[in-house]
């Protein structure tokens, strides 16, 4: 697989060179188009573009990222794994069971290679092996637990120059994405790691 510094310049403006840093590089997408996840669809091509070809995403709603991915990345395996079930007291079990069901309708009339999985993903990680996947997407449980256990329980099934993303990096109301990315790239000494331009931002870095 191909390094990300080779492939990110062709699709994101950054820095020539980025020292030694705790703080995210920002990419800024190499795109006239304006929307809330451009950064997150100019990463599926650079992805495609280091070879990344199976993929796991936590967190799926209605699917749409699942599309972009696979939109971006032709042939790509992909494992969504949702509970759809309510976390924060606010949302209804009848609407996530529509939101399930949309979902696998787009799936299914999408002819992608997509297996969405209604589990939650303490329940799955046990099923993935180790340096299995190429990439993981993290866009479940929004709170600082269950995005620290979702990057430490997951992050070792990626592939070893692999892509870890995380979807959702800025302050909000169930705000712990921002928090558990700085103390985890901080703790493990990941350098450079990025942050996409958008308004959900998407912070990435390859695996080393």
């Amino acid at each position: 697989m191909k390094d990300l510094a080779q492939v990110l310049t062709n699709h994101f403006r950054v820095p020539e060179s980025v020292p030694y840093s705790t703080c995210p590089v920002l990419a800024k997408a190499r795109s006239n188009k304006v929307g809330k996840n451009i950064g997150r669809r100019r990463l599926g091509l650079a992805m495609n573009e280091m070879g990344v070809r199976s993929g796991i995403e936590i967190g799926t709603c209605k699917g749409a990222s699942a599309m972009e991915w696979c939109g971006a990345i032709p042939g790509l395996q992909l494992t969504c794994v949702d509970p759809y079930k309510p976390y924060h007291g606010n949302d209804q079990q009848d609407s996530l069971d529509r939101l399930f069901e949309m979902a696998l309708q787009k799936i299914s009339d999408s002819g992608y290679d997509i297996d969405l999985w209604r589990a939650s993903s303490r329940d799955t990680v046990s099923v993935f092996e180790d340096e299995s996947v190429d990439f993981l997407f993290i866009d479940g449980d929004h709170t600082f637990d269950a995005v620290m256990m979702d990057l430490l329980q997951y992050a070792p099934k990626v592939r070893r120059g692999g892509i870890i993303a995380l979807h959702d990096y800025f302050r909000s109301w169930d705000g712990g994405v921002m928090d558990a990315v700085d103390a985890y790239t901080k703790h493990h000494a990941i350098s450079p790691w990025y942050v996409t331009y958008d308004v959900a931002p998407t912070a990435f870095w390859q695996r080393g």
